[in-house]
């Protein structure tokens, strides 16, 4: 199954730091790095956090699998097998109290957000098989004034 790396950084200091990253991940587990810039996306992007909307738009047409990770996630030791599943990826415990205060906040606002089931966009595997999720997820981007910082998260919540 091809797979391909991707990080994403929009502007002059993200950019930067996804090149540092990608460049890092390669030598670690000598494998490229697709480096996804504001260039690459619409410039109608709420924020340039949804850019991961757009990470099937931007691979090979023969890629069957991404493994995406932020522009400041530092690969420290070689990738072991990558886990099986159309999407992978963290459930992140420690949202409620320490990743995002903001959304805390706005759960009282907005109770159909589930932060028991809040997962770290950070890092994720995903098959091709999810393509229509993300096409979805271009349709409709949250209202960032409503949904805060971490919309392009809580998008599954909306």
């Amino acid at each position: 199954m091809k797979t391909e790396y991707v990080t994403l950084g929009i502007g002059p200091v993200f950019e930067e730091m996804a090149q540092l990253a990608a460049q890092l991940f390669t030598k670690i587990n000598n494998v490229p790095v697709r480096v996804i810039t504001g260039k690459d996306l619409p410039k109608s992007l709420p924020h340039p956090w949804w850019g991961k909307a757009y990470i099937w738009d931007l691979v090979d047409p023969d890629t069957e699998r991404i493994l995406y990770f932020d522009s400041d996630m530092i690969s420290q030791k070689p990738l072991g097998e990558l886990p099986d599943g159309k999407f992978v990826a963290s459930l992140d415990g420690g949202a409620k109290t320490h990743i995002l205060p903001d959304l805390q906040e706005r759960k009282i606002n907005l109770p159909e957000l589930d932060l028991d089931n809040y997962f770290n966009s950070g890092l994720f595997i995903c098959t091709r098989d999810t393509r229509p999720i993300f096409d979805e997820f271009k349709k409709y981007p949250c209202d960032f004034d409503k949904y805060g910082r971490f919309s392009e998260v809580t998008y599954w919540f909306c």
